[in-house]
């Protein structure tokens, strides 16, 4: 790539002709930008190519007229490439290498720019529509035109023969079709090694899918989608062991924003279906560690396919029940266990937050090094406190209409209020821009492009093991960053001092949400009751809050 072209996908990628050449920005060679440019520039064929999808995750909708609006997405690429595409949507259509020789001619009288992605459109057609008979007589036809595919359309072909080897007839296929794809590793986009990790996921090498995935670029974390067929075929493949840490490495390295929760519920009921399909195998107990150790709250859904399992596997009686704020089953009547963090590990949290949520090293992040010194100076003279309160999270959590800031500011001193009454030491963080002062409480205010969670959450650990604080936010990002370790601990933390407030529209009144005394996880006592929490279609969804509906479940244990 010459040095002009990259200018010019440099404006593309929100880089300007001045960062090229200012000392002061970024350099030519700055790795983030240079890959951003090289991810653009090979994968701009594909986007052209993409445009054709009709059933794509990206545009899918439900309608009653679906051909009309899925024929109009191809008015770009003239009426040839639009038959082509209704003769692939037709089961009944025989294509032959004649056929296919007609259409690549007939797209270069009518558009010569189409012709030159021929292969790619054609290839990309066939196989979302899962064409495996015409996309081998389209190899056919390149054979004979002396023509081999390029890169994109072989990993189309690849998926293409995942997604019909359902017997492993196509492991060869695929195994053959991958060696002409080796040499391009480096160089393919994240959704191009996703096909291929899917493929591989079919077959009796399926654990090569985990080595494609270090094959990711991994600046901003993998997402936990590209996991998903590994785990099904170590679960299908009863390697129980791999499965547990493949999702470890899934959970683990995923960006902190990731919508994984929908795609947990896909692998939750993927390991029930395998534990139906084994009644006696260990996978269960597997499920179980797994609910253990990541706090994962099964939907209404997984949790009626587990009530289901265990009453049909184990004959044991299973009721939905609720757990009290004082952790007692209202079914069995028994107490689930506390989920206190021990002063151990609040110490070890409190002593590591700050170095890997605000700075490393001598690099400040979301924050200056005067800033800092100045809040912990502000610390040792006023603290400490026995309430931390997320300002900006509290008034915009509140406001459900336009110009309700003033409102919402009321109902927040209010909430200083209620606690100042109570003999409680109130802190507040917020924000230089936000003028107003709170009575009754002590205000610590940051800069405006400071990261402010971090400072109202270092004011409540630097306060002590009892100090609450209050929010609604589900520290995703602080989590993320402190690690596996102690990223858990902060959760632990974070469920047993996090307290909300819930208010209703248009009303002065409001119910402080205090944290629940028991660990929410899933839960087997000594006599054989199994509790398993589930989110169900009341609960309020927060990340933090714990659910209060659970399976109890009576195994005789002799």
């Amino acid at each position: 790539m010459t040095f002009r072209q990259l200018i010019k996908l440099s404006c593309r990628c929100g880089t300007t002709r001045s960062h090229f050449h200012s000392s002061n920005s970024i350099c030519l060679y700055n790795k983030p930008t240079y890959s951003k440019i090289r991810y653009y520039y090979s994968s701009i064929k594909v986007q052209q190519c993409r445009q054709i999808y009709t059933k794509s995750h990206y545009f899918k909708k439900e309608t009653e007229n679906v051909e009309e609006i899925s024929t109009d997405k191809w008015d770009g690429f003239g009426t040839v490439l639009k038959e082509f595409h209704l003769a692939v949507t037709e089961s009944n259509t025989q294509f032959t290498v004649q056929y296919f020789e007609d259409l690549e001619s007939r797209v270069k009288e009518e558009n010569h720019h189409k012709s030159k992605l021929f292969d790619n459109i054609v290839m990309i057609e066939l196989e979302e529509n899962k064409n495996l008979d015409g996309a081998n007589i389209f190899l056919e036809y390149l054979s004979q035109k002396g023509r081999k595919l390029g890169i994109i359309p072989r990993v189309e072909y690849i998926e293409l023969l995942g997604k019909t080897n359902s017997n492993h007839e196509n492991d060869e296929l695929i195994y053959s079709q991958f060696k002409e794809c080796e040499g391009y590793l480096d160089i393919l986009d994240r959704r191009l090694l996703q096909k291929l990790i899917a493929a591989f996921s079919t077959t009796t090498q399926w654990k090569k899918g985990l080595e494609l995935v270090n094959k990711v670029d991994s600046y901003t974390g993998i997402p936990f989608s590209f996991y998903i067929p590994i785990l099904k075929a170590a679960l299908n493949n009863q390697d129980l062991e791999c499965f547990i840490s493949t999702f470890d490495m899934a959970y683990n390295d995923r960006p902190s924003h990731d919508p994984h929760e929908s795609i947990i519920q896909e692998v939750l009921e993927e390991t029930i279906d395998v534990c139906k399909k084994y009644p006696e195998g260990p996978t269960f107990d597997y499920l179980l560690n797994m609910l253990q150790k990541y706090y994962i709250f099964p939907n209404e859904d997984t949790a009626n396919d587990i009530q289901n399992y265990l009453e049909k596997v184990y004959g044991c009686e299973v009721k939905k029940t609720v757990i009290n704020y004082k952790g007692e089953c209202k079914s069995c009547m028994r107490k689930m266990e506390h989920a206190e963090i021990t002063k151990e590990e609040f110490q070890e949290l409190r002593s590591v937050f700050l170095d890997r949520t605000l700075y490393e090293g001598d690099t400040f992040y979301w924050t200056s090094p005067e800033e800092l010194k100045t809040f912990l100076s502000f610390l040792e003279k006023n603290g400490p406190f026995d309430i931390v309160i997320d300002n900006l999270n509290l008034i915009f959590s509140q406001v459900t209409r336009p110009n309700q800031h003033g409102s919402s500011f009321q109902k927040c001193q209010k909430a200083v209020d209620y606690f100042a009454n109570k003999g409680k030491r109130v802190l507040v963080v917020t924000r230089k821009t936000f003028p107003r002062e709170y009575r009754n409480a002590n205000t610590f205010k940051v800069h405006r492009s400071t990261h402010d969670d971090s400072y109202m959450l270092f004011g409540a650990l630097f306060s002590g093991y009892s100090c609450m604080f209050m929010s609604k936010d589900y520290f995703r990002d602080s989590k993320h960053r402190l690690g596996t370790k102690h990223g858990e601990i902060f959760q632990k933390w974070q469920r047993s001092r996090q307290v909300s407030l819930l208010t209703k529209a248009y009303s002065d009144h409001f119910t402080v949400l205090w944290p629940r005394t028991y660990d929410p996880r899933a839960q087997m006592t000594d006599d054989g009751a199994l509790h398993i929490p589930f989110r169900s279609e009341n609960d309020r969804i927060t990340s933090y809050e714990t659910p209060t509906t659970f399976l109890c479940a009576k195994f005789n244990i002799k």
